[in-house]
């Protein structure tokens, strides 16, 4: 089943259980996009939002700690080079999602 849970103050967690990584990316991509393309009527304007996502896809030996950290460090790379976008900790290193999705098509 999907889960989504609030993770920290302005961090929320969402475990897609059997997406594997390109279903992984392909949502992180999705709800990045959308929520850009929102807009919160303020006043006589408007307020946009945008997010960064951390993936890190589940792998054999892994423990909830070892999955929490490559997921916190992929966000943090998300968050460094300059928000509004994907990364992705594939358990060796962390990508951006726009390169992995180029090479999975």
């Amino acid at each position: 089943m999907d889960v989504i849970a609030e993770y920290a103050p302005d961090v929320f967690s969402v475990m897609l259980p059997g997406a594997g990584v390109g279903g992984t990316v392909v949502a992180a991509e999705r709800l990045r996009i959308a929520v850009a393309s929102c807009t919160l009527p303020l006043g006589g304007g408007g307020f946009q939002f945008n997010i960064s996502t951390g993936a890190a896809e589940a792998t054999a030996p892994d423990t909830l700690e070892t999955l929490e950290n490559r997921a916190e460090e992929a966000l943090a790379k998300a968050v460094h080079f300059g928000g509004n976008c994907s990364y992705l900790h594939d358990g060796t290193q962390c990508e951006p999602a726009s390169s992995m999705l180029e090479r999975i098509g």
